[in-house]
């Protein structure tokens, strides 16, 4: 738990250096210290928020989409049609 925890704070603090990631980065280090606490809930909660928030988090989740999406494992979202 304490090499997570550890990860948790050195990832929070890399975040923090971009401003679109202040409150994911806030967020991982919250749940850093709950595990230091051996709360497991809380921090599995905390980092679920903090990926969440997260910018990279959420383009990597589109991107994963589309290739899945792409690759005909799920269907995508019906493309609306243009009339003329």
């Amino acid at each position: 738990m304490e090499f997570v925890s550890m990860s948790c704070r050195y990832v929070s603090a890399l975040c923090r250096s971009n401003q679109e990631c202040t409150i994911a980065a806030t967020t991982c280090a919250k749940a850093a210290e709950t595990l230091v606490q051996e709360n497991e809930k809380e921090y599995l909660e905390l980092c679920g928020q903090s990926c969440d928030r997260c910018t990279l988090s959420k383009k990597a989740r589109e991107e994963w989409k589309k290739a899945v999406e792409k690759a005909g494992l799920i269907c995508g979202e019906k493309q609306s049609e243009v009339y003329r």
